[in-house]
């Protein structure tokens, strides 16, 4: 997970303020770019759970979901199997 966390944060870094999606990155390229977590396509589904503990950390600390940085290839939107909508505070996750 923490290889996870650490891929996701310097991606957050590296974004640039002017172009939001800059620091997005989709299902697949997160499984390539962080292989030793062993997701396997097409589908990714343990990738939700790995970024459900995330961002439970990250709230426990008072930042932001990196999760919301990433995105479906369809439509740049959150995967099926996101616990947290968008509008609703990690307190809140299933």
């Amino acid at each position: 997970m923490e290889k996870i966390r650490a891929y996701l944060v310097s991606r957050a870094a590296a974004g640039d303020p002017d172009n939001l999606l800059s620091a997005t990155v989709v299902y697949s390229k997160l499984a390539k770019e962080v292989p030793e977590a062993g997701f396997k396509g097409p589908r990714y589904t343990r990738i939700g759970h790995a970024l459900d503990q995330i961002d439970r950390f990250e709230h426990q600390h008072g930042r932001p979901m990196l999760s919301a940085l990433v995105v479906r290839i369809t439509d740049m939107g959150p995967g099926d199997g996101s616990t947290c909508a968008p509008a609703t505070s990690a307190t809140t996750c299933r």
